[in-house]
C-alpha cells in the first residue's frame, strides 16, 4: 500500500467523525471498537486490540504482525491538561506529550527530540492550521486545512502537496479507529476540535513530483450502525481493507 505525505505525525492525528446524532447514532454511541484487523492487497495483516477506561477512553492500543519482536503497546494517560502517549516496541520506548486548551483541544504536541507541533482552531472550533518546529525553533512545516459543509475538504502544504477530500452523504461513526492508511481516525481525534460529520468517499493528493494519488473508500455496516468493514483502493491499483469488532452495551 502506498504511504503517502498522509502518514505525516501532524497528520496522523486528523479526525473525521461524527457530529450529529440519530436513531443509529445511538446505539453507535453504547459501542466501542474492541479490536481491528488490517489487510493489504499481498495478504499481510496487522492487528490492533483496543482497551479502554471507565470513562470510554482509550488507555492501551496493543497490535503488531504475529512476531516475536514485533508487537507495538501504546499507553494513553490523561489529565486535564495534558495526555501523554508511550509508544513500546522491541525493548524501546518513546513518549510524545499532548498539552491541551481550556476547551479539552489539543494545542500542542512534543517529543522526546525536541519536535514542536502547534495546533491552530478557528472561532468555529475546527482545526485550521498545523504548525510544525524542528528541535531548534526553526520551521519545519506548516498545513492550512479547509472546511465546507462542516467536512474536512482539502490539506494544503505550500507547495510540498494539496490533499483534496470528497465525501458521500453516509455519515461517520465516532467510534471508529483506523491509524493504518488514514489519518483521519486516530484514537485521539476528539481532542482536535470540531470533526467532519461525513464519511470519506475519495481522496486525492496532488504534489509538484509527480501524478496525482488518488484512492476510493467503501464502508460496510452492523445492524447497530458501526463501521465493520472499510475497503480501499488506488490509482496505482494497490488495495486494503480494515475489518473492526465491537463490544456494545
Amino acid at each position: 500500500m502506498k504511504k503517502s505525505i498522509l502518514m505525516l505525525s501532524a497528520l496522523c492525528m486528523l479526525i473525521v467523525a461524527s457530529c450529529k446524532k440519530d436513531k443509529t447514532d445511538d446505539k453507535v454511541a453504547d459501542c466501542l471498537l474492541t479490536e481491528s484487523t488490517y489487510t493489504g492487497e499481498d495478504g499481510h495483516t496487522r492487528n490492533s486490540i483496543f482497551t479502554y477506561n471507565t470513562e470510554g477512553k482509550v488507555i492501551k492500543v496493543k497490535g503488531g504482525e504475529g512476531g516475536p519482536n514485533d508487537d507495538l503497546e501504546v499507553t494513553y494517560t490523561y489529565s486535564n491538561s495534558k495526555i501523554i502517549e508511550v509508544q513500546t516496541q522491541h525493548g524501546q520506548s518513546f513518549t510524545i506529550t499532548y498539552t491541551l486548551d481550556g476547551q479539552g483541544r489539543i494545542v500542542h504536541q512534543t517529543n522526546e527530540q525536541g519536535y514542536v507541533d502547534t495546533y491552530i482552531y478557528n472561532a468555529e472550533g475546527y482545526l485550521v492550521e498545523i504548525q510544525g518546529y524542528n528541535a531548534d525553533a526553526t520551521a519545519a512545516y506548516n498545513s492550512k486545512y479547509s472546511y465546507t459543509n462542516g467536512n474536512l475538504t482539502s490539506i494544503n502544504s505550500g507547495n510540498s502537496y494539496t490533499i483534496n477530500y470528497i465525501y458521500g452523504a453516509e455519515l461517520a461513526n465516532d467510534n471508529f479507529v483506523n491509524e493504518e492508511e488514514f489519518p483521519f481516525d486516530s484514537v485521539l481525534r476528539k481532542f482536535f476540535g470540531k470533526t467532519s460529520k461525513n464519511l470519506v468517499s475519495k481522496l486525492v493528493e496532488s504534489s509538484s513530483s509527480g501524478n496525482p494519488f488518488e484512492e476510493t473508500y467503501t464502508y460496510e455496516k452492523d445492524a447497530n450502525g458501526n463501521i465493520t468493514k472499510v475497503s480501499a483502493l488506488s490509482n496505482d491499483g494497490d488495495s486494503y481493507a480494515l475489518v473492526s469488532k465491537y463490544t456494545c452495551k
